[in-house]
């Protein structure tokens, strides 16, 4: 049978950019337990897709298949997670195939992860192998470490441990191995798998790789002090102040602040959050920070700070340079508290209004245009770009009245206990809205960072490796 070339570049399109939005979703504030499922049913159809292709021709070898030309051509042209998790998928099911395993395609993929890893320092090929051989389970995590596990190569090591952890496999045994690998690479994944998968044995050998004199590699360090605080430990929250501190535009620094949450005194972060929102660089960081906490004393702010970036003026800034503008974070972060959702189901549906646009805050030229701000050349492309592109702008007007009750209960102070959803968060309903389908991603999260800090058992969800 012939081989419609551009229905299978469409398959390998459509498979890493649905496995995108599965990872993108899994610390979504938008996505629910359903909708990754379906993103996740959508990957698994477009792979089918490519494995028929990969078939089609009996006297193809694997590497001359019409599945993995399409999609290790788009592997090797951006070198992505997503990219690289379609191409992983088949290569693994090569190698693993009963009647002619080949490990040729195994090898090229493993070799453009060292050669991206050697040549920029990144491991988005590497990430993508490695969820490649968790998604399909046990027989390709069983090969990675039959492969790589004593490898030279310290990428080939990484990938097989992450792959393992994904899956639990690891035992304390082995995990202990790990963390006495040579490349800080793998020793700082092996840190920070003890704390995410809960092994509580292990915590004392995480001590001496938080101190600079013994662990000289950053990374360890960070993740050895995440762990520790996981584990129930308050060892590890100075490093991890200081370092969002430091750092308070990356990621890491919001997983810091939401680990920080489930174990310092409430009093101590209100204090954190409220001098780091003084500060212009911090202010999302802190922002997003709140929602970890629980604790209904940021009402009034975070209503005030509806009101104030709803203004006009805010909304022509926030049109200019989308980061400046508070108000959908804001909202995301009363909604994740109370549960009482922007949008959604039409007993909320009135908290939000349409997005602003340039005809709603300016006046028309003389010719009858209007301004276009994201054609300002002096802008920078980055801060053009929207970090709250998924969320929906709340009705300030409709807002307050919603939240009455939670302003009138921001009143009892730290001895309030910390809520979530609108109840309050114990371990019973922590795991209560982490089974709950229809909760937030970030709500599951937070209930997830809950146990695993007060020492109850908890899978934490990630989203990549």
């Amino acid at each position: 049978m012939s081989v419609v070339k551009h229905l299978v570049a469409r398959h390998a399109e459509d498979a890493a950019f649905y496995w995108a939005r599965c990872q993108e979703g899994q610390f979504s504030a938008q996505q629910d337990i359903a909708t990754l499922k379906r993103f996740s049913h959508l990957v698994e159809a477009n792979l089918e897709g490519l494995r028929v292709a990969q078939q089609e021709c009996q006297a193809c070898t694997p590497s001359n298949g019409a599945g993995w030309q399409a999609t290790f051509s788009r592997t090797q042209k951006w070198r992505t997670a997503d990219e690289a998790f379609v191409s992983g998928v088949l290569a693994l099911e090569t190698a693993l195939a009963a009647s002619a395993p080949t490990q040729a395609l195994l090898d090229a993929m493993a070799q453009l992860a060292t050669n991206q890893f050697a040549e920029t320092g990144e491991r988005e090929v590497a990430k993508g192998l490695a969820l490649a051989a968790s998604w399909l389970g046990l027989p390709a995590i069983n090969l990675l470490s039959n492969l790589w596990q004593q490898s030279a190569d310290p990428i080939q090591r990484y990938i097989t441990l992450a792959a393992a952890a994904k899956h639990e496999s690891l035992s304390d045994t082995v995990l202990t191995a790990w963390l006495q690998d040579t490349h800080p690479l793998v020793r700082a994944h092996a840190m920070r798998c003890v704390g995410e998968l809960g092994r509580t044995m292990l915590g004392e050998t995480l001590v001496p790789a938080m101190d600079p004199l013994q662990e000289a590699d950053a990374d360890c360090r960070y993740w050895a002090a995440i762990s520790r605080c996981l584990l129930g430990y308050v060892d590890g929250a100075p490093l991890l102040g200081k370092w969002a501190s430091e750092h308070p535009e990356q990621p890491r620094s919001r997983h810091a602040l939401a680990v920080l949450a489930q174990l310092l005194p409430p009093d101590t972060m209100f204090r954190t959050l409220s001098n780091a929102l003084g500060l212009p660089t911090h202010q999302r960081c802190a922002l997003d920070a709140i929602r970890y906490t629980g604790d209904l004393r940021w009402v009034p702010y975070l209503l005030d700070l509806v009101d104030a970036h709803t203004q006009p003026d805010a909304l022509r800034s926030a049109l200019l340079e989308p980061a400046s503008n508070l108000a959908r974070l804001a909202a995301d972060v009363l909604a994740h508290l109370t549960g009482h959702p922007i949008g959604g189901n039409m007993q909320h549906a009135a908290l939000w209004q349409d997005t602003p646009s340039a005809e709603d805050l300016w006046e028309p030229d003389e010719a009858g245009n209007y301004p276009d701000p994201a054609s300002d050349p002096a802008i920078p492309v980055h801060r053009k770009q929207d970090p709250d592109s998924g969320l929906l702008w709340p009705d300030p007007l409709k807002l307050r009245p919603a939240m009455s009750t939670y302003v009138s209960h921001a009143t009892f102070g730290a001895e309030q206990l910390p809520i979530l959803g609108g109840q309050t968060l114990t371990s019973e309903r922590a795991q209560i809205v982490f089974a709950d389908p229809e909760a937030t991603q970030l709500q599951r999260r937070h209930a997830a960072l809950f146990l695993r800090c007060k020492g109850y058992s908890a899978t934490l969800l990630s989203n990549g490796v």
